[in-house]
């Protein structure tokens, strides 16, 4: 079962415009390691102003200096990922098909402890089914 969390930090940020999103959103909480956690874009998640995309808000705690990789696969839809912090309005990282494929996947570097955020999206407007999203700790 997934825990929906909603800070008022994360709000302010979805508020504020980070990445064009239109509104707040609950964001789902998705730990470092195995398994990972399934997601599913449909008609019913909010939109990307910028282009009408679908996506799904998740957060996780980092740890300053460690590396991780995090990873979104479809078979459904071309996947597409933004990285950002609970303050910032602009993404750290984002990423479209490094993943291969149409997958995508950011290797980043955390520069402190915190809860950031990830926005798991598709590429164009109208992209809808099921994903996985994975974040694992990764070699410096």
């Amino acid at each position: 079962m997934r825990k929906r969390l909603l800070s008022a930090t994360a709000a302010f940020a979805l508020l504020s415009g980070w990445g064009g999103l239109a509104h707040a959103q609950k964001i789902e909480e998705v730990r470092v390691g195995p398994p990972g956690v399934a997601g599913r874009l449909d008609w019913t998640d909010p939109k990307l102003e910028s282009d009408n995309s679908s996506y799904e808000l998740w957060r996780f705690a980092a740890v300053g200096g460690k590396t991780y990789e995090i990873r979104m696969s479809s078979s459904d839809f071309d996947a597409y990922l933004a990285l950002g912090s609970d303050v910032m309005a602009e993404p750290l990282a984002q990423d479209d098909d490094g993943g291969g494929g149409t997958d995508a996947r950011i290797r980043w570097r955390a520069p402190s402890d915190g809860v950031f955020q990830i926005r798991a999206n598709s590429v164009s407007a109208g992209e809808e089914g099921a994903y996985l999203l994975t974040i694992d700790e990764a070699a410096p």
